[in-house]
C-alpha cells in the first residue's frame, strides 16, 4: 500500500533506510500510535458540504446517527479509507481557500468515480489539474477538487516508472 511505503520511511532511523526488507515492517497501525493529523476544512453551508464530500467524494459521516448534534455544534467529521476530516463553520477553524493534499493509490481510479459521482470539471478550465489527471514535474502525478467554498483537495501518487 502506498501509505505504508510513504510511512516507513518518514519514521525510520536513517541507518535503516537502506534496509528495504524492513520497510515492509512498518503499517499505518504503527504511525497511528505516533500522530494523526486531520485537517479542518471551512465551511459557509454545512449541509451543502457534507453534500460535496458524501455525494461526489464519497466520504462518510464519522459519527452516524449524530447528525442533529453535529450540524448545531458547527462541525462534522467525516471519514473515508482510514482518512478523516472536519467540516467547521466556526470562525476561529480554517480558512476558506485552503489546500489539503491526499496520496492515494490510483489517482485515474479516483478521478473517475468522481467524475461518475458528479465532480464538476468545468469550473476551473485555467487549471489543467482541475480538468483531469496530471503527472507533474516533481514526481507526482495529481488532479485537484474544489469544493463550494473553494477550499482544494489536491488526490495525488507518485509517478509510475515506465
Amino acid at each position: 500500500m502506498l501509505w505504508e511505503n510513504v510511512t516507513s520511511q518518514a519514521i525510520q532511523p536513517t541507518s535503516e533506510r537502506r534496509d528495504v526488507e524492513r520497510r515492509a515492517e512498518y503499517s499505518i497501525a504503527d504511525c497511528e500510535k505516533l500522530m494523526k493529523i486531520v485537517p479542518v476544512i471551512k465551511s459557509a453551508d454545512l449541509e451543502r458540504s457534507l453534500r460535496f464530500y458524501t455525494q461526489v467524494l464519497d466520504f462518510e459521516r464519522k459519527w452516524p446517527g449524530h447528525e442533529e448534534r453535529e450540524v448545531a455544534n458547527g462541525v462534522i467529521d467525516l471519514v473515508r479509507d482510514g482518512a478523516e476530516l472536519q467540516l467547521s463553520r466556526h470562525s476561529g477553524d480554517g480558512v476558506f481557500g485552503s489546500v489539503n493534499r491526499v496520496f492515494v493509490e490510483d489517482v485515474d481510479e479516483r478521478f473517475v468515480t468522481f467524475r461518475t459521482r458528479g465532480l464538476d470539471t468545468t469550473l476551473r478550465p485555467e487549471s489543467p489539474i482541475h480538468t483531469a489527471p496530471v503527472n507533474q514535474t516533481w514526481g507526482l502525478r495529481e488532479f485537484a477538487v474544489t469544493d463550494p467554498d473553494g477550499n482544494g483537495l489536491c488526490f495525488c501518487m507518485p509517478v509510475k516508472s515506465a
